[in-house]
């Protein structure tokens, strides 16, 4: 397995992997991908075994605290120069689940953002991912503005 930066020619795989992680009403679209594809790719990486992408994790930089609905929307909200790197999707294909295959992208989404001088790294997740991501560090900070796909989010974030 290797990690690297999304690529546009990674589209297709990258939409019907969402699709085995997120249901409908939480998935982005293969038009969502695109763009944030073209305009933040930095923070945007795949994993990949062979010619198949097994899982990825994306998202935007913002000045924001923390992940709001609105910034999920196409010209949502994405700051280049902004000091937070906000995860929006951290995806592994259920055959390769539980190998480490997220850790690993998560690791190198931190890495990536420590590199690029950010202050903390961002995310929203369900109540059962809870301790998943605090064994890397995330603190929660209760419960999200966020009401995408109508459930119960909760803010997350690591100071680097």
């Amino acid at each position: 397995m290797r990690i690297r930066k999304v690529e546009e020619k990674d589209l297709e795989q990258i939409a019907r992997l969402e699709l085995s992680g997120f249901s409908e009403d939480k998935a982005a679209s293969a038009e969502t991908f695109e763009y944030r594809i073209k305009v933040f790719p930095d923070s945007f990486f795949v994993a990949e075994e062979g010619n198949t992408i097994i899982g990825f994790i994306n998202g935007c930089v913002s000045n924001q605290a923390y992940i709001t609905d609105n910034l999920y929307e196409l010209d949502g909200g994405h700051d280049q120069d902004g000091w937070n790197q906000l995860i929006f999707g951290l995806v592994v294909h259920p055959e390769y689940q539980n190998l480490g295959i997220g850790g690993s992208l998560l690791n190198h989404i931190i890495r990536a953002a420590k590199h690029k001088k950010r202050k903390r790294v961002v995310l929203t997740c369900e109540e059962e991912l809870i301790d998943f991501y605090e064994a890397f560090g995330f603190q929660n900070n209760g419960i999200s503005e966020s009401k995408i796909g109508g459930i119960t989010w909760y803010d997350m974030s690591i100071a680097l």
